[in-house]
């Protein structure tokens, strides 16, 4: 009998005598399964990822947005009767909408695994290995649960038993093996606190509180003075945030206990919160004051409880655009919080077709920062990945678990292409990404198959503006820099692992037909080589700098002047009337 395995790969295990649930079986352990994710006879067959298109991813995102709108009334009445307030909706859509998307959305795309695996072997006698429903656990805060948690590969395992044991065909023969406090075990680490706060945690809780918070790419000079104009502002006009429905399908199915679950995944940082107090709750005769709202909103719960208690009191909040995929893919988590606010400062685009938002494009300081600022100071060649978590953690257009694998191995495809062709002409850096919980080998993968593989460190955005060519195996931020600072640059990503908008997709188009996007690493590596004698005449040709520009228009604005004296002034100065008159 084979045994199938929701947790870590057990040492020994082979593929004719145990199944992998996932890639993350693998996680943190790789080296003692050479050859499980390539094809020969030591690869461990993975099911299908669970989306078969952005389609469906999308339509699994709306459907479990539709299941946090309804906990956020479930558990907004019951904190309620707990604190004895009477908080309105709208605080409560802030309070605990994000963290309780990152659980629903989690628990949706964990059930459609278990559904999809009873499917392909449903009828197969089976030893699966189960953790009890005895393990305690608990989460300080939102970053803890989506570090320690929704990232981890324990607690993964924990989730997929009481999922299991909830609709396991008869010919599974479900074992459990020894459980312990999963604090105990390590991999999900309480958060240590001091009693004060250190200086650098209340000055960034200062700065988070200002009316125009401080965000990645404004300078404290910055800050302040936009913090001013929106103090200024003194609009009476309605609040014109947008409906949650908007982002919403029916209700998802749950095939198992999973209220209960996520119950327990909300954090003590919120269930032990003090709550404000309104002597009447939810109700303005008037729009409040505009107020703007950080990204930390995700992750930082009592700055989260603060904007909630903006919100109930009536202010209108503004939030801004900290990285790509907005406005380009058909399904991003955690759009229903930051798109239907008054107002969503983008960098370019005016519309997302697949999600509505009252989009204001702007120039932004952290692209204009760089514009035009590239300058070869090395001949280098820089191959720059992206995060490989084999967790999803939101229901999100972009590359799944199991399409990982291919995407990891088109590194290798492209890096001993040039390598073998550029010869001693080049020399050749890989970028990792950072390493994340849960994910697969990055830097080590490509130093097991190539070991001559020079690594690229530091500051990614001064390695990039000192390159000869930076290529590129995915679509995000590093895409908009690049472009921002007119670095030379080669991208190569499968299309279909992307979900985007039919307006994004037809903007990939002109960067094809200008020769800066591929489909394939084998592509992608031709034009590298066939370009190196001369980048920078293949760079300026006018064709590509027109696709350039087009793309930079649309969604990585730089502004008409260079960021630095005067043009940082000038960037600052429309902001500052924007945000008076917003």
């Amino acid at each position: 009998m084979r045994t199938l395995i929701f947790g870590p790969m057990p040492k020994g295990a082979g593929p004719d005598t145990h199944i992998a649930a996932g890639a993350w079986c693998f996680t943190g352990q790789e080296e003692h399964f050479p050859g499980w994710d390539c094809s020969s006879e030591r690869a461990f067959p993975l099911p299908p990822d669970p989306f078969p298109n952005a389609q469906a991813v999308d339509a699994a995102a709306k459907a479990a947005n539709g299941e946090v709108l309804r906990l956020i009334d479930v558990f907004g009445t019951r904190f309620n009767a707990l604190h004895k307030k009477n908080l309105s909706a709208r605080f409560w859509n802030m309070a605990l909408g994000p963290v309780l998307l990152l659980a629903v959305h989690m628990l949706a795309e964990r059930q459609k695994r278990v559904l999809d695996l009873i499917e392909l072997h449903g009828n197969k006698a089976l030893r699966v290995i189960l953790l009890p429903d005895d393990v305690p656990f608990s989460f300080a805060s939102s970053l803890e649960f989506m570090l320690h948690g929704v990232q981890n590969v324990l607690f993964n395992h924990y989730l997929y038993s009481r999922i299991v044991e909830a609709v396991a065909p008869p010919s599974w023969q479900l074992t459990y093996q020894p459980g312990t406090c999963l604090h105990q075990a390590g991999l999900i680490a309480p958060q240590r606190r001091s009693l004060g706060k250190s200086l650098k945690e209340t000055l960034r809780a200062g700065l988070l509180r200002l009316p125009f918070p401080h965000t990645k790419g404004f300078r404290l000079w910055q800050t302040l003075a936009l913090s001013l104009a929106v103090q200024s502002n003194t609009r009476q006009n309605a609040n014109r945030g947008l409906d949650f429905s908007l982002y919403c399908d029916e209700p998802l199915t749950w095939h198992f206990p999973a209220e209960q679950l996520i119950s327990a995944c909300i954090p003590q940082d919120i269930r032990r919160a003090a709550l404000p107090s309104f002597e009447t709750p939810g109700k303005t005769d008037r729009p409040g004051p505009l107020r703007g709202m950080s990204p930390a909103y995700s992750q930082d719960d009592g700055y989260r409880l603060h904007l909630a208690g903006l919100l109930e009191r009536g202010c209108r909040l503004f939030s801004i655009q900290h990285g790509a995929n907005y406005g380009n893919l058909r399904s991003i988590g955690g759009l229903p919080f930051e798109y239907r606010q008054h107002a969503f400062f983008t960098w370019g685009w005016e519309r997302h077709e697949s999600a509505p938002s009252n989009a204001r494009p702007l120039p932004h300081p952290l692209l204009a920062s760089v514009a035009n600022a590239h300058k070869e100071r090395a001949p280098h060649l820089i191959l720059a990945g992206t995060e490989m978590s084999s967790f999803s953690y939101r229901l999100k257009s972009r590359t799944q678990s199991k399409a990982m694998l291919a995407y990891r191995a088109a590194k290798l495809t492209y890096l001993r292409s040039v390598g073998e062709t550029l010869g001693q002409e080049a020399r050749v850096l890989y970028r990792p990404y950072f390493k994340t919980a849960g994910g697969l080998d990055d830097e080590a993968y490509i130093l097991r198959h190539l070991p001559q593989t020079a690594i690229c460190k530091g500051d990614l955005t001064t390695q990039l503006l000192g390159c000869r060519l930076l290529a590129l195996d995915h679509y995000g931020t590093t895409l908009h820099m690049a472009l921002a600072a007119n670095v030379p640059t080669i991208a190569f990503w499968k299309n279909s692992d992307w979900g985007f908008d039919s307006e994004s997709a037809w903007m990939l188009d002109i960067l094809r037909e200008a020769g800066i996007l591929f489909e394939t690493p084998q592509e992608a590596a031709a034009r590298t080589t066939a370009i190196w004698p001369d980048v920078r005449g293949w760079w300026w040709d006018n064709v590509v700098q027109a696709a350039r520009k087009l793309w930079l228009d649309r969604y990585a604005r730089i502004g008409d002047t260079p960021e630095r004296a005067w043009g940082a002034f000038t960037l600052t100065r429309r902001w500052f009337d924007a945000l008076r008159n917003c």
